[in-house]
Order: C-alpha cells, then sequence, then structure tokens
C-alpha cells in the first residue's frame, strides 16, 4: 500500500480505502492466475451490489496500480489491467448513473476555458459511442463525419461508429473555437501543450469531474 500511496499522492484516508478495495478483489478470485476477465466481472459485482460508480472507479485504480506494482517487482510477466479500457468497461460506468447523474457530469466542465471545452466534448464522444480510451486518444479531426466516427481499435482494424447531434456539436465548437484546425494528421484532442492526450490523463479527468458532480 505504501507504492500506491506514493504513487497517487494518496492522503490516508484514501490509502486505506484502496486496501479495503485491492482486499475485496482479492476475495473475489477463484484461481491463482488473474486475466482481464476476472477484473471486469468484479467491477460488474460492484456495480450489482449497488456501489457508486466513484468507488467502482476508485476500484479499479488499485486494481490497475497494484498489478503495475507486481509487474515492476517481477512478480507477473502480464498486468491484466492493460487493455481495461474496452467499451465494456466504460458501459459499466453510465449504467450505475442515473439519467440526472449524466447531466451532472456533462455541466461540470468549464466552457469558457480551452481545457473545458474539449472535456465537454470527450465526454460526449464517450457517452455517445462507448469507444475504448485508447481509441479516443488516436482520434485525428478527419476521423469525425458528419453522423460517424472512425477510429482504429485493436491490431489496426478499423470500425465505424455512430455518433450523436450532442456529440457532434460539442466537438465542433471545441475545434471552432480553439483549435480551428482540420488539416490531415491532426490529434482531435489535445492537452494545452498541443501534445496527444494519454488515457491516464483521460481517466483522471473523468474521475475528477465526477467527484465535483458528487458521483
Amino acid at each position: 500500500m505504501s507504492y500506491i500511496a506514493a504513487e497517487r499522492g494518496l492522503s490516508r484516508n484514501t490509502s486505506l480505502a484502496y486496501g479495503r478495495d485491492l482486499r475485496r478483489f482479492v476475495a473475489s478470485l477463484k484461481g491463482d492466475e488473474v486475466v482481464e476477465k476476472d477484473v471486469v466481472d468484479h467491477l460488474s459485482q460492484l456495480s450489482d451490489q449497488g456501489y457508486a460508480s466513484a468507488s467502482i472507479y476508485r476500484a479499479l485504480m488499485a486494481i490497475r496500480v497494484f498489478f503495475r506494482f507486481l509487474k515492476r517487482e517481477g512478480e507477473i510477466t502480464s498486468d491484466p489491467t492493460t487493455l481495461l479500457d474496452s467499451p465494456k468497461l466504460w458501459q459499466l460506468i453510465p449504467e450505475v448513473l442515473t439519467e440526472e447523474e449524466v447531466e451532472r457530469l456533462l455541466e461540470m466542465p468549464d466552457l469558457e476555458t480551452e481545457e473545458g471545452m474539449r472535456d465537454r466534448a470527450i465526454l460526449e464522444t464517450f457517452y455517445a459511442t462507448g469507444m475504448r480510451v485508447s481509441e479516443l486518444c488516436m482520434l485525428q479531426v478527419q476521423d469525425v463525419g458528419e453522423k460517424e466516427v472512425r477510429v482504429m481499435g485493436k491490431g489496426g482494424k478499423e470500425r465505424i461508429i455512430p455518433i450523436g447531434e450532442a456529440a457532434l456539436d460539442a466537438i465542433d465548437r471545441y475545434l471552432a473555437e480553439y483549435r480551428n484546425e482540420r488539416g490531415e494528421n491532426r490529434p482531435l484532442f489535445k492537452t494545452k501543450k498541443g501534445k496527444r492526450l494519454r488515457r491516464e490523463f483521460v481517466w483522471e479527468r473523468i474521475k475528477m469531474y465526477g467527484h465535483s458532480a458528487g458521483i
């Protein structure tokens, strides 16, 4: 737990909560080898038991850092959480949110700022498409069409996903007000320094807005 606390800069109370999350996860395991499905099944079980989305997300973060530590120490060769950014995982969060909570979450970004406009577009895109975090981070400006978005999935396989008007409007407004660019090979969502977003950054933003929304 000291590694997790240092890794994420946790307070004592949050560190204790992470410890409880990990013990609950370990107790749910049925075998010695842990695979991605075990983690998703555990988070789904938490959802079924009525845990809040913020608690489910915290459990996911605790599990992620735990396996990162085990791999760094050479205790495991494969991290089962590496690819845990699937639509199945993202959909787990909306499933435990009411419509009112979703609306509160979407209203959290400050639309008077570039970051807020970008984050609103990100949240709308996630909610509309259920795409993977890694897919969202790799989106190019030209990947967004009038009614669909083109994503590159695992193994370089292209997928076409329908996207709703609210998400498209949020993307268009972000591009028009702060980017004003639609050329080739330009990341759709960027940091303030112009770098492509990383999935860890995106999850942290979602967590921040969820906390602000009281979810």
